[in-house]
C-alpha cells in the first residue's frame, strides 16, 4: 500500500515538473503576456463587464479575439530577445569599464 503511494506521489510529481517546465519557457511566456496585451480589454470585459456571462461572452465572439497576432508576437520576440540581452549585456561592460577607467584616472592623479 505504502509502495503505492508513493509511486503515485511521483507519478503526479513528474506530471507536474514537466508541465511546469513546458509552461516556463521563453515562448509560452511570450504568446501568453502578448495574448493578455492584445486583448485586454476583452478580457476585462468577461471579468469585471456589466450583465450575465452569456452577455459578455456574445460580445467578446462578436468582436473577436486576436490569436494568431499574438502568437507571431511571441515568435519574433522569442527570437529577438536573445539579441537583444546580448547587446543590454555589451552596453553595461562598456559603461562598467568606463567608470573603472575613468576611477583610475582620478585615483592616479
Amino acid at each position: 500500500m505504502s509502495n503505492e503511494k508513493t509511486s503515485e506521489e511521483s507519478f503526479f510529481n513528474n506530471i507536474k515538473s514537466s508541465l511546469i517546465e513546458r509552461f516556463t519557457t521563453p515562448l509560452y511566456v511570450y504568446v501568453i503576456s502578448a495574448f493578455c496585451i492584445d486583448n485586454w480589454d476583452k478580457i476585462l470585459f468577461i471579468m469585471f463587464g456589466k450583465g450575465n456571462i452569456e452577455y459578455r461572452t456574445s460580445i467578446v465572439q462578436m468582436q473577436g479575439i486576436n490569436f494568431w497576432q499574438p502568437i507571431v508576437y511571441g515568435i519574433i520576440i522569442t527570437i529577438i530577445m536573445p539579441f537583444l540581452s546580448r547587446a543590454i549585456e555589451f552596453f553595461h561592460l562598456k559603461s562598467d569599464r568606463y567608470y573603472l577607467y575613468s576611477f583610475l584616472q582620478k585615483g592616479l592623479s
